[in-house]
C-alpha cells in the first residue's frame, strides 16, 4: 500500500503518461513487442525476472520469450560471472534437508553473511554448535557478529574469498583437477585452512555451503569449482543458499538463457550482465526495479533507456521507471495472487493469494498469458495457476539435483587487487520492492547502518577518518557518492563496506 503503487495501467504517449484500461495498455505491449521483432529479429526480444516471482509466473515469462524465438531471459540480476552456465546444476539447491542442518558436526560456509543474509539459516547453525559442538568455519569478506562460537572465521577480503578457499583444498594434500592447480599451486597454507580441511573429513555429516556473497563474486565459478573438489575430498555435501526467494524455483522454470524449463539445455541467449550492458530493443521487467535489483546499479537506468520498448510488469511505479519504460502493467505482489516458490531445499510450496489485489492490479501470470494469445504463441490457454504448476512439474518430473562443478578449462592463479576493493552484501531489508517500502524495517539501525560506509581502523587512519566522518565515494570512475563513515573493526585492511540494494548506495 505503499505511495508508488501502480493502480491503473499506464501508457506512454511521447515524454508525457497517461493512464489506461487493461485492453488498451495490453494491446500496446504486444503490439510493441511485435513491432520490435518484425524490424530486428527475435534475438531482439528479451526478459529481465525477479527471483522473487512465482513458478507460474517465471516459467510463463521464458515461454512467452522462447514461443517468439528468443533465450534472453535471466533472473540473476545480481550475478558478475557467467562463465560457469555450462557446467551449472539444474538446480542449484543446499545440497542437504533443512532438518538436517542442526545435526552437523561441521560445516564451511562461503561468503555469506548469516544473522542478514538468512537468519533461519543461521539459527541452525547455532542450533548444531551449541546443541551438536559443530566446528563451523567461515570464509567471507569480513568478519561476522555471530550468535554463537565459530571454529574460525578467515576475513581477508572480496579477494581473500577465492585464496582461502584454495587453501583449505590445498590443505588436504589430494589430487587436484588440472583446472584447479595452478589456483591452488598459487596459495599458502596455515593452520586454520589445515584445521578446516581436517575438520570437514572427519565429520560424520559436513556441509559446505555459498551464500550471496560468493553468488556475487567476480570469480564466482572458480569458488563454485573450488567448493565441489573440497566437497569431493572430504565427503561433505555442497550447496548454495539460493538467492530471492524463489530462485530454485526459475531454474526449474527455465528462467535462465541457456535453459528451458526441466533444465534441458537450449542455445544460450543473452544472460542479465548482457542485457544490463547491451540490451535487446523490445524488453519485458517482471517485478524489477532494476537499478536496486542488480549489479548494474546506475548503469541499468543508462542502459534500457537505449531499449526501444520496455514493457514492465510491476506493483509500483518509480520515477527512473517512467524514464525507460514504455507500458506500465500493474501486477499483484506476491501476497496477492496465487502461486508456487520452491525453497532452497527443492520443496514445493503453493500458496493462495491472501490480501485483494490493489486498484486495478492482476495477478502476473493472468497478463502474461493474456499477452501470449495477443501475440499469437500456442500453449497460453491456460485456465488457472494450477494448470500452469502442473506445466512446469511435467517438465521436472526426471530432475535429478547434483550440484558437482567442473570446469573444462584451466583457472589462472589469482591476482590481488590494488587500492580499496568494495565488498556490497545486499542490505537486509532491501532484497525486494516490498522491503525497500516498509518504513519500520527502514527505521532500525540495521538499515540505517546500511546507508553508511564501513572501514577498517588501519584505512581510517591511513585517510584521517573517524566515526561520523562524511566522504565522497567513487567506484570504477562512476558518479560519486556521499556516505557516512563507521569504523568497523570487522572490515579488513583494504575492503569497503558499501551495501547495495539501497538508492543512497546506488553508484
Amino acid at each position: 500500500y505503499a505511495a508508488d503503487r501502480l493502480k491503473k495501467p499506464m501508457l506512454r504517449d511521447g515524454e508525457q503518461w497517461r493512464e489506461v484500461e487493461w485492453e488498451e495498455a495490453l494491446e500496446a505491449a504486444a503490439t510493441q513487442l511485435r513491432r520490435v521483432r518484425q524490424q530486428h529479429g527475435d534475438a531482439s526480444l528479451g526478459a529481465l525476472v525477479s527471483p522473487n516471482a512465482s513458478l507460474e509466473e517465471l516459467y510463463l515469462s521464458q515461454k512467452l520469450l522462447r514461443q517468439l524465438g528468443s533465450n534472453n531471459i535471466d533472473h540473476r540480476l545480481r550475478q558478475i560471472d557467467f562463465s560457469g552456465d555450462e557446467q551449472a546444476p539444474v538446480m542449484p539447491w543446499l545440497g542437504l534437508d533443512i532438518a538436517a542442518i542442526p545435526t552437523l558436526n561441521a560445516a564451511l560456509i562461503v561468503g555469506c553473511e548469516v544473522r542478514q543474509e538468512a537468519p533461519l539459516f543461521g539459527h541452525r547453525l547455532r542450533v548444531a554448535a551449541i546443541e551438536n559442538g559443530a566446528a563451523l568455519y567461515f570464509v567471507h569478506s569480513h568478519q561476522q557478529n555471530l550468535t554463537f562460537d565459530a571454529a574460525e572465521q578467515m576475513a581477508n577480503g572480496v579477494d581473500g574469498i577465492v585464496t582461502d578457499l584454495a587453501a583449505v583444498l590445498k590443505a588436504g594434500d589430494v589430487e587436484v583437477d588440472s583446472s584447479l592447480s595452478e589456483v591452488v599451486a598459487s596459495v599458502e597454507v596455515t593452520d586454520s585452512h589445515r584445521a578446516t580441511f581436517n575438520a570437514l573429513k572427519q565429520a560424520e555429516h559436513a556441509a559446505i555451503v555459498l551464500g550471496q556473497i560468493a553468488q556475487m563474486h567476480p570469480q564466482y565459478f572458480l569458488l563454485q569449482a573450488l567448493a565441489s573438489a573440497i566437497a569431493d575430498a572430504t565427503g561433505a555435501s555442497f550447496g548454495y543458499l539460493t538467492q530471492g526467494g524463489n530462485s530454485a524455483g526459475a531454474w526449474l522454470a527455465g528462467a535462465v538463457p541457456h535453459r528451458q524449463a526441466g533444465g534441458q539445455p537450449v542455445t544460450a541467449g543473452m544472460n542479465a550482465g548482457d542485457m544490463l550492458k547491451n540490451p535487446p530493443a523490445g524488453l519485458l521487467l517482471l517485478g524489477v526495479e532494476p537499478e536496486l535489483d542488480s549489479a548494474a546499479g546506475q548503469d541499468a537506468l543508462n542502459t534500457l533507456s537505449k531499449a526501444e520498448s520496455v514493457v514492465v510488469l510491476t506493483p509500483f511505479v518509480t520515477d527512473a521507471m517512467k524514464k525507460y519504460a514504455t507500458v506500465l502493467l500493474p501486477v499483484g505482489t506476491h501476497v496477492e495472487t496465487a502461486g508456487t516458490w520452491v525453497n532452497a531445499e527443492g520443496r514445493w510450496q503453493s500458496v493462495k493469494g491472501v490480501a485483494s489485489p490493489v486498484g486495478e492490479s492482476r495477478p502476473a501470470w493472468k497478463v502474461l498469458r493474456v499477452l501470449g494469445n495477443l501475440m499469437d504463441v500456442d500453449g497460453f490457454d491456460f485456465l488457472s495457476v494450477e494448470e500452469v504448476r502442473a506445466e512446469v512439474q511435467q517438465a521436472c518430473q526426471d530432475i535429478i539435483l547434483n550440484n558437482v562443478v567442473r570446469a573444462k578449462t584451466p583457472f589462472s592463479a589469482p591476482v590481488a587487487r590494488e587500492g580499496l576493493v568494495r565488498v556490497a552484501p545486499v542490505a537486509m531489508y532491501s532484497g525486494d520492492s516490498i522491503q525497500r517500502r516498509a518504513e519500520p524495517l527502514q527505521s532500525t539501525e540495521i538499515a540505517q547502518s546500511a546507508r553508511r560506509v564501513h572501514v577498517s581502523p588501519a584505512d581510517a587512519a591511513g585517510y584521517t577518518l573517524s566515526d561520523g566522518d562524511y566522504v565522497h565515494l567513487t567506484q570504477d570512475g562512476y558518479q560519486s557518492i556521499t556516505l557516512e563513515v563507521v569504523v568497523d573493526e570487522a572490515i579488513p585492511t583494504g575492503t569497503v563496506l558499501v551495501a547495495s540494494g539501497i538508492e543512497e548506495t546506488m553508484t
